[in-house]
């Protein structure tokens, strides 16, 4: 790729020639790049998405998906930050969207987002910014990530590609509607839920900590002799996370696209914001709710302001698109959006905070009641019919019988669900018994090949069972949790007399197993699941022979 290395004072001719350079180079910028989109190293998959670069650069994304829907309204909302984070990044409910969307077999409507599969490289940076005075032209083949630049610098890196981008190679953009995409930095709320493993890990591995059920090294460059020895790495190295993207917790810090608020999207607006750790975090630190706020300027050893680096940040890239794109999609949007508010949208962090179901039920009663009490003081000395006044106590009375309606729903619910979890945790204690038993059993038979086949196949399938039954154990916990404390703890007795009347002992058992758990995942807003079983496999062995009891 041609660089012109003159400033922008220069003369005309000079000018004009660096224009015919950019428009020469830009014609043939991607004509060797074409033929091997598909197979963008280090670690080329069939489904990724390519997007050819100068010379042999390419830039690989993997596509995001947030949910199935008709309209662009498709959010997935979810928990971002971590307890442990305290004030830095304290859990906050939030969503994520999608840009673009693909129609699925059975023609629904698949909504996704683009992220990059790798960090950007020193390869990918200087081929299109052009190399530094006496750089080395090895370091436009170089696949360790690009670190050491100011915000600044990367959103010029941006620009530039968005330019070379749209003259050679608009064709192979990705559009919303009549407007082609353009490449950004990701957003807190994109990174964190690919981050975190997006829709393809089950619901409790995405609240953890790291998206991994295998050990962090295989995934991951953090400090110490077992990993990067303190060293930057190139990327694409490791194992991909389960949505094919590499690196994402270690390596290099990447910085976002949006500011950094103490809450996310609220309070006061700082300087950059820097997502996962890098080669200098230790194991423990790695983490998908890691954030950290960078300078965008800093004083010199000379005592002068300059733009923020860091030798161990960088950044990966984003595809995004206007949303207002055209006239269509405006009018589809303004057309669902009272249809969108009423339903989907009540429910999403716009409209409410991440309380309890009975918290932010009874706000928005008590918010009403309030704006009753000023039209009552507005018609105070007003003459307006008896009857006016009587609606106005009508609709005051009404919202008290559905306050009461709504309690005891939320009672009837918390009950059905206390004693559905109880039922899951027995049945997963009462199958990690019979695992052990068949553990035993198979040690006795090393002498007959057929009926051990036959035992590991039903091992399998008893571990199958764990694995759902904890899994639907959570789910079915995280919403009996969401109904709030007090109508939990209502719903426990209720039914734990009912347990005890009945003469239930090993349902009892699990009952109270599950408050326990309760109070974890109150106190940490993420599920142990590892802990919960461990605990589940301590069940009694006289009440693994009594049956569940599906009591009401």
């Amino acid at each position: 790729m041609a660089y012109c290395p003159y400033p922008v004072k220069v003369e005309i001719t000079v000018k004009f020639i660096c224009a015919v350079l950019f428009i020469l180079s830009a014609s043939a910028f991607f004509s060797e790049s074409y033929a091997r989109a598909a197979d963008c190293p280090p670690a080329p998959a069939p489904d990724d998405f390519v997007l050819p670069g100068p010379g042999d650069i390419c830039f690989a994304f993997r596509r995001v998906y947030v949910g199935d829907g008709k309209t662009p309204y498709v959010q997935k909302r979810f928990i971002m930050g971590d307890q442990e984070e305290g004030f830095k990044a304290y859990p906050t409910a939030v969503t994520v969207g999608g840009n673009f969307a693909e129609k699925n077999a059975d023609g629904s409507v698949k909504w996704f987002y683009y992220l990059g599969k790798y960090e950007v490289t020193q390869g990918q940076y200087y081929s299109v910014m052009g190399l530094p005075d006496k750089g080395s032209p090895s370091l436009l083949k170089s696949t360790v990530p690009m670190t050491d630049v100011s915000y600044f610098e990367a959103l010029q890196f941006i620009a530039a590609l968005n330019e070379r981008l749209y003259a050679a190679a608009q064709d192979r953009m990705p559009h919303r509607g009549q407007s082609p995409a353009f490449v950004r930095l990701p957003t807190e709320a994109e990174w964190e839920f690919a981050a975190r493993g997006g829709l393809a890990v089950k619901d409790e591995l995405f609240r953890e900590l790291q998206p991994y059920e295998d050990d962090l090294v295989a995934y991951e460059w953090f400090f110490g002799p077992a990993s990067s020895h303190g060293k930057i790495q190139e990327v694409g190295k490791l194992k991909e996370n389960p949505l094919g993207l590499h690196d994402m917790l270690g390596n290099v810090s990447e910085m976002m696209h949006t500011p950094y608020h103490l809450e996310y999207f609220q309070g006061s607006t700082g300087a950059v914001t820097t997502r996962g750790g890098n080669y200098t975090t230790d194991e423990a630190g790695m983490r998908s709710s890691l954030r950290v706020e960078q300078p965008l300027y800093v004083r010199s050893r000379t005592g002068s302001i300059v733009a923020g680096r860091s030798k161990t940040t960088g950044f990966r890239l984003a595809l995004g698109t206007t949303v207002l794109s055209d006239r269509a999609i405006i009018n589809e949007l303004q057309e669902g959006w009272d249809e969108y508010r009423k339903t989907d949208g009540a429910a999403l962090p716009a409209g409410l905070s991440a309380a309890s179901v009975d918290v932010r039920a009874g706000a928005s009663i008590d918010d009403v009641k309030v704006s009753i009490q000023r039209i009552r003081d507005s018609l105070r000395n007003a003459e307006l019919p008896a009857s006016i006044r009587q609606d106005v106590g009508n609709i005051e009375a009404a919202l008290d019988r559905i306050t009461e309606m709504r309690r005891q729903y939320d009672e009837d619910t918390a009950y059905s669900l206390a004693r559905l979890v109880t039922h899951l945790g027995f049945t997963v204690g009462r199958e990690t018994f019979k695992l052990g038993i068949l553990d035993n059993t198979l040690k006795t038979l090393e002498s007959n090949p057929a009926a051990q086949k036959r035992l590991k196949t039903r091992r399998e399938e008893i571990e199958m069972n764990i694995g759902e039954g904890l899994s639907a154990y959570y789910v079915a916990l995280e919403a009996l949790t969401a109904l709030g404390e007090a109508v939990e703890k209502k719903a426990v007795g209720d039914y734990g007399a009912k347990l005890k009347s009945l003469k239930i002992p090993g349902q009892v058992w699990a009952l109270e197993l599950m408050e326990r758990h309760s109070a974890q995942l109150r106190r940490d807003k993420r599920a142990d699941t590892a802990v919960w079983r461990q605990d589940l496999e301590r069940i009694p062995e006289e009440f693994v022979m009594q049956k569940s009891g599906s009591q009401k």
